[in-house]
């Protein structure tokens, strides 16, 4: 019995020990908190620049909860969005904020982890919906960095949020790896369509010179041909009058060269054999010569 007789004191004084600790909480200057029953906000402590009510505080233990958040100026990046354009490009909008009101804050969005993120949602959500795969110049963002401060600011007091929205910034981001790539793949198909057309092109030229070509060389044959024909005529008249001035002077002559020209027909490698007397009168040129008395025979 006298174990447990000290055992007993000593597990009511170690339970009076960790509910002392539980009661009380300390708020850091700089900082403010709210106060949570059973999970539920009820109240705030420090809010505001002017509190005075940092240090030491009292709460309910293993009842109440405490949920520390900042009083100063707060910032979020969002993630990046994409830009229109013809190269990959994706900005990041910067928001710096402060709580206000802590216990309005943590109603709506939570602790300070959850409520950075819903904040950056909403702040996304602007952003695409006012860029709308549309380009951002430069000259611009102010402009829609102002529009989007003022979107954020409307939507944080009507909610009641909490939040003082402090500014809205724009940042280059790197843009993704899908856009990357989906360039590079519209860039490859715009180079091929390019390459096939400058091949189509090629071969179209091509063709109309491998035309003009057989144009020119059907026009310098024709003229050849042409230019044959009258040297071809010009020659067979001259030809016909040497002759012609031949036979009238000397009719043996004439006899001689016509037999000749007979030969030359009848004789021909590519005519038909002839197999003759040797004593017919066609031959008698080549057995007497062209003064033989041989008469033709008929």
């Amino acid at each position: 019995m006298k174990p447990l007789r000290i055992a007993v004191p000593l597990v009511l004084a170690a339970i009076a020990l960790v509910a002392a600790i539980n009661a009380v909480y300390v708020v850091e200057q700089g900082r403010q908190a709210v106060l949570l029953r059973l999970g539920q906000p009820i109240a705030a402590v420090n809010a505001g620049a002017a509190s005075t009510e940092a240090g030491l505080h009292l709460k309910w233990p293993f009842v109440d909860q405490v949920a520390v958040l900042d009083r100063g100026s707060l910032s979020l990046l969002t993630a990046p969005v994409e830009l229109a354009g013809a190269s990959p490009a994706a900005v990041q909008a910067e928001m710096r904020y402060r709580i206000r009101d802590p216990l309005g804050f943590y109603r709506a969005l939570g602790d300070e982890r959850l409520g950075a993120r819903r904040l950056s949602e909403r702040l996304e959500d602007g952003l695409e919906r006012r860029l709308a795969g549309a380009a951002l110049p430069q000259d611009q963002r102010p402009v829609l960095a102002r529009a989007i401060l003022a979107d954020v600011e409307g939507q944080a007091a009507t909610a009641h949020l909490g939040v003082d929205i402090l500014d809205v910034r724009f940042a280059d981001a790197p843009p993704s790896a899908a856009t990357v790539e989906a360039l590079s793949h519209r860039m490859r198909d715009a180079e091929a369509r390019q390459v096939g057309e400058i091949k189509a092109q090629g071969e179209q030229h091509k063709r109309e010179l491998s035309a003009q070509a057989d144009r020119d060389a059907a026009d310098i044959r024709g003229e050849g041909e042409r230019q044959a024909l009258v040297l071809r005529g010009d020659g067979d008249a001259q030809r016909a009058a040497i002759l012609g001035d031949a036979y009238g002077k000397d009719p043996a002559f004439a006899a001689f060269f016509r037999r000749l020209e007979a030969y030359d027909q009848a004789l021909n490698p590519d005519n038909t054999t002839l197999v003759l007397s040797s004593d017919t009168g066609f031959l008698s040129l080549l057995g007497h010569g062209p003064g033989g008395d041989a008469k033709p025979s008929r």
